[in-house]
């Protein structure tokens, strides 16, 4: 079931958490941003656990973390999908 979940411009929050049940997910985090740029989180345990909300000052993007590591683990192909544990 897992492999058929696509993940589209078109989805919206609503559609992943009625995804969440069947495919066993207990936390969802997802991140957003708003139309004055401001970026935004949201960490959720699911299904009736509380919703935190943060909004994110600062980040890293992958590649830069992998530019500043010494001894690398893993290879580049853990990044090329979207994550579902």
């Amino acid at each position: 079931m897992a492999t058929r979940l696509k993940e589209r411009r078109a989805n919206t929050l609503r559609n992943y958490l009625t995804m969440v049940g069947p495919l066993g997910v207990s936390y969802l985090m997802s991140f957003s941003r708003s139309e004055s740029r401001n970026t935004n989180m949201r960490f959720a345990i699911t299904p009736r656990g509380p919703t935190l909300h943060f909004n994110v000052e600062k980040y890293s993007l992958c590649k830069d973390v992998r530019k500043a590591m010494k001894h690398l683990k893993g290879s580049e192909k853990e990044y090329l999908t979207a994550p579902l544990v």
